[in-house]
């Protein structure tokens, strides 16, 4: 059973019920889930950073100082993707239509574990984002 916190992007705080985010750097929050044996200890939704210098440095430290340690998204760009599995983040794919929100994460959760990012995953930016196309592109508001 998994124990640590995972971080989510959704596109509201709505917390278990939180729709995810097409993308992980512009998604407008990341929701946090603790889980402790594979129980939910705690559910917090937080903003995510804004990109300035050093790009995605900032939303990486964000989610480093939250103590995550497992990433779940539907789309991510290579540059966050090296810098989170470089500060030891696992990250994990998750189809967005096949698990729209928060909840149907944590349903999957022993199925996604298997499932880390890979290069057909990764966005190769200016809005070619796998399934996602431009809509990948902008930050959600």
């Amino acid at each position: 059973m998994y124990s640590g916190t995972i971080a989510i992007p959704t596109s509201d705080a709505e917390g278990l019920r939180g729709k995810r985010s097409d993308h992980f750097g512009h998604s407008r929050y990341f929701t946090l889930v603790a889980l402790e044996n594979g129980q939910v200890r705690e559910v917090n939704a937080i903003d995510n950073a804004q990109h300035g210098p050093g790009g995605c440095q900032a939303v990486v430290q964000l989610l480093r100082d939250q103590l995550v340690d497992t990433v779940v998204a539907a789309g991510m760009g290579n540059g966050p993707y090296m810098k989170l599995t470089a500060t030891g983040i696992t990250v994990l794919f998750a189809d967005h239509n096949q698990y729209p929100d928060v909840q149907s994460v944590l349903d999957g959760l022993q199925v996604l574990g298997q499932q880390t990012f890979n290069e057909t995953n990764l966005c190769q930016g200016h809005g070619n984002c796998h399934q996602h196309g431009n809509a990948a592109h902008h930050r959600e508001n």
